[in-house]
Parts: C-alpha cells; structure tokens; sequence
C-alpha cells in the first residue's frame, strides 16, 4: 500500500521532467483557479504534512518548488483559511495552517535562489540573441525581417513580450519550469519567423533543462538520483520496493 500511495504521490509530483511535461494527464481536481500557484494550496500543504509524517523525501524537490510560488507570507506565517478552499488539519480555531519549519526554511532559502536562476538561465536572453548584442539587429542571422504584426519585427515582439512579462512579475517569480513549456511557446510559431522561433524555442528548453536538474540542489537535496536513493533506503525499511 505504501508502495501504491508512493507511486501516486510521483503523478503529481514527479522525479522525471518528461512526466512533469504530461502531469495534466494524470493530475484531476488539484489545480487551482490562480494559475500562479499551480496547484491548490490545501493539496500542497496537506503533501507537506504527509511527506514530514511518512518520511516521503522523493516529493520534496516540486512540493518545494510549488509551494515557493505562494505569498511570501503564506510561506512565513501560515496560509490563511479563505484561500485554502477545503478543511484541512493541522490549523485549529481557524488560524493560519503553518507548514513544518523544517519546510519553512529550506523553501525560503530555495527561492531566493529560483528567482536568481530564472533571471540568469530563462529571460536573460536578449543579449545572447542579437548579432552584436544591440537592440537594432534581429535575433538571428536566419532572420528574414518581415513584419509579423502591425510593422513589428521579430525581435520587437519578443522585446514586447520580455516586457509584459517585467512589467507583470513574472520574471520576479521562481515559476519557470511553468513558463517554459511547449504549449505557450507554440504562440511562437505565429508571431516569429522559422529561424527566430527555433532559436528562442531551442534556448528555453535548455534553460528549463538546466532549471530541472538544478531543482533538487536548489533545496538541499542533491540531484534526482540522490533523491530517488535516499527514497530506496527509506522503503526497503518498510519492505516496500519501488523502480
């Protein structure tokens, strides 16, 4: 049975960034109406008790990961009842439901480094895709400059979406995992020409790549392998094996 619920909780929370690219498949009723947070914050936070009591360090990584998307002071000081949308243990006389303080600091210490990271590995790229690292060239030299959209070049849309993006907080979010996915990148297709999508399309995969495996490190744990060891060592406690 452990084995089982194990198995599950890696359907929401996985150790494999080609299973996080299909979770929606797998996933039903646990996402929030606030696409910022991802998932509802009683699933996380009911994880984050669950993982603390049954020892279910292989969730830790994205449970993290999510939850570093909340309100800071969700993290700081709890998460108030109006936003948790369901009952949920741990938060008697309706106070706020504080995570674990184990949780608490490596989760705040992890994203401070996730901020860094997106504004170095994700949205960092203008520079990297000019010629001469000024605003007046496109961004490859494959670039037919044609006009995608009311007189605007390639390189302008894409200047106009890095500054929607600064202007709305989404650069300032340790969400990038969530911003690199192929589905809002395929907007791309229409908006740049062949050379400048597949270039822009090529450096953010690589960049959701490097922020994947940096995941684990981010929070104290290793990398995935590490993760998925000290899992193994936990259930062949329990005599429950998993692959």
């Amino acid at each position: 049975m452990r084995r089982c619920a194990l198995e599950y909780l890696w359907n929401i929370l996985p150790t494999s960034l080609n299973y996080h690219q299909r979770v929606s498949c797998f996933v039903d009723g646990c996402y929030s109406k606030n696409t910022i947070l991802v998932y509802k914050p009683y699933i996380l936070y009911s994880l984050a008790l669950i993982a603390t009591e049954y020892q279910l360090i292989a969730i830790l990584p994205l449970l993290y990961y999510y939850i570093a998307q909340w309100p800071i002071d969700w993290i700081t000081d709890g998460v108030p009842p109006s936003a948790m949308e369901t009952s949920c243990r741990g938060a008697p006389d309706n106070s706020r439901y504080l995570l674990p303080q184990t949780h608490t600091l490596k989760i705040l210490a992890g994203r401070e480094k996730l901020i860094r990271m997106r504004e170095s590995k994700v949205f960092n790229f203008m520079e990297d895709f000019t010629i001469s690292g000024t605003t007046l060239d496109f961004p490859t030299l494959g670039c037919d400059g044609e006009k995608k959209e009311a007189g605007v070049t390639c390189f302008e849309w894409l200047m106009r979406v890095w500054f929607i993006m600064n202007r709305d907080g989404f650069i300032s979010r340790p969400s990038a995992l969530d911003i690199m996915n192929m589905k809002q990148w395929m907007e791309l297709q229409d908006y740049c020409c062949g050379a400048c999508g597949r270039r822009v399309m090529k450096y953010m995969l690589k960049g959701r790549d490097c922020v994947w495996e940096d995941i684990p490190r981010t929070f104290g744990h290793g990398s995935w392998d590490t993760v998925i060891g000290e899992q193994r060592e936990v259930e062949g406690r329990f005599g429950a094996v998993i692959r």
